[in-house]
């Protein structure tokens, strides 16, 4: 009996431990499952900051053909990846022709200041004509929007650039967003101030930071986050958030007429000379 008692003593503490480790290895499985998710108009490139570009439409990876694509293009794509611009475009090596991936665009008309690669005007019609051989690829800038961000400026942690938890930068500081009474409403004007038409979602999901807001107020039409709360009085992150930071899901709807939020800074009480927001 004696031996049973120690052997408990000794396997029921291991056991637990293990139960935790279990569950803790299964919640950040739930969350990476969750993180990747892709949606229409997402880009990506093969390397760190430059390399193949690829997009995300009708569910599928497709590339981009060099046909008028411009530097303005290239700036576009660099922006919706989180960097400060493009430093060139070329056509990918010739290596990679028999990727066989659809080639989902050609001929892009960019400004240079569009939010997202689908705000730019593209060819109506299929490039019958386009292959792999004639894929673009991107080189950014290293340098990240988000260094130099301005009074209100949304982010999105994640994995992919239209997923991942909400943060804002408030007072000089990048802070979470509590998912309190956090509605699609609230989400949708997060998205579109990122230039993406509306959110498909929003949950509880983010684990780490301090909590800038919490209470909102927004009507399903505002293009910037920052018509749908008050600035912040104090300097403190809040303490009263029941539930935790909030992640959000951005997707862009071809169909959508919304227009892009604009001139989405801050105008703090006491600051009158913050930067504006890029359209």
């Amino acid at each position: 009996k004696r031996a049973q008692v120690v052997i408990s003593a000794v396997l029921c503490p291991i056991a637990n431990i293990m139960a935790r480790v279990i569950f803790a290895a299964y919640l950040y499985i739930l969350h990476c499952a969750v993180a990747v998710q892709f949606n229409t108009g997402d880009v990506k490139l093969d390397g760190d900051s430059s390399g193949l570009l690829e997009i995300y439409l009708s569910g599928n990876w497709g590339t981009v053909s060099h046909v008028n694509f411009s530097k303005g293009a290239a700036d576009v794509v660099c922006h919706q990846l989180g960097y400060s611009g493009a430093l060139n475009f070329s056509v990918a090596n010739g290596t990679l022709i028999f990727r066989g991936t659809p080639v989902w665009l050609a001929g892009p008309n960019c400004t240079g200041n569009e939010l997202h690669v689908l705000r730019c005007k593209w060819d109506e019609s299929p490039c019958n004509t386009c292959d792999n051989r004639n894929d673009i690829s991107v080189q950014c800038n290293s340098t990240r929007i988000w260094d130099n961000p301005y009074e209100g400026y949304v982010r999105l942690n994640g994995a992919s650039q239209s997923n991942g938890q909400l943060l804002v930068y408030l007072k000089g500081q990048w802070g979470a967003v509590c998912a309190d009474n956090f509605t699609k409403a609230e989400a949708d004007s997060v998205c579109r101030q990122l230039g993406y038409t509306e959110s498909n979602g929003h949950q509880l999901m983010g684990v780490s930071g301090g909590i800038w807001l919490k209470n909102f107020d927004c009507s399903e039409s505002e293009p910037c986050f920052t018509d749908c709360y008050d600035y912040p009085v104090n300097s403190s992150w809040i303490t009263d958030c029941l539930s935790g930071p909030v992640d959000v899901s951005c997707d862009y709807n071809i169909t959508a007429d919304w227009s892009p939020g604009t001139d989405c800074w801050y105008q703090s009480p006491s600051n009158s000379s913050l930067t504006t927001a890029s359209s």
